[in-house]
């Protein structure tokens, strides 16, 4: 899936690991995992907290549509 892919360039765009990227969210590195897995399907929750996070400021919108 496109969003599992999104998701694991926005977090390798930053240089962080999971366990950082995570925590920076407020979810667990097993969420954020089961995502990049493509085991889970994130929400428009995850898809505002990495906005809120500043993680999509920088990026081009239509990225976003990709991630939920």
């Amino acid at each position: 899936m496109v969003y599992a892919e999104n998701i694991k360039k926005i977090r390798n765009n930053f240089n962080l690991s999971i366990a950082k990227m995570a925590s920076k969210l407020g979810m667990s590195s097993r969420t954020l995992t089961s995502y990049e897995r493509e085991e889970r399907k994130p929400s428009c929750d995850f898809a505002y907290k990495l906005y809120s996070a500043q993680f999509l400021h920088n990026l081009h919108l239509v990225t976003l549509n990709y991630i939920v």
